[in-house]
């Protein structure tokens, strides 16, 4: 199964402005093709997480869709990224 970047993209950005992270330009993500795994670094992943899971989960069965099978946050420095 192929899968398109640009709309995982376009999916991290909506979910990157839902969270609240909008104003936050730290946040880069990479795309294992092999694997099917989309990994988000970011500074701040609870953001992203949401309340009670609530975010990570609506973004994770959108990407299900899109041909992603997991999201994987990581939580690194501001300098790192």
């Amino acid at each position: 199964m192929y899968i398109n970047k640009r709309a995982v993209q376009q999916q991290i950005r909506a979910w990157k402005s839902e969270s609240g992270l909008g104003h936050l330009r730290k946040l880069q993500f990479t795309v294992d093709y092999r694997k099917h795994i989309v990994n988000v670094y970011c500074s701040r992943p609870g953001y992203l997480i949401g309340k009670g899971g609530k975010l990570i989960n609506k973004y994770k069965n959108s990407m299900k869709v899109l041909g992603v099978k997991d999201i994987r946050l990581h939580e690194v420095e501001d300098i790192l990224i």
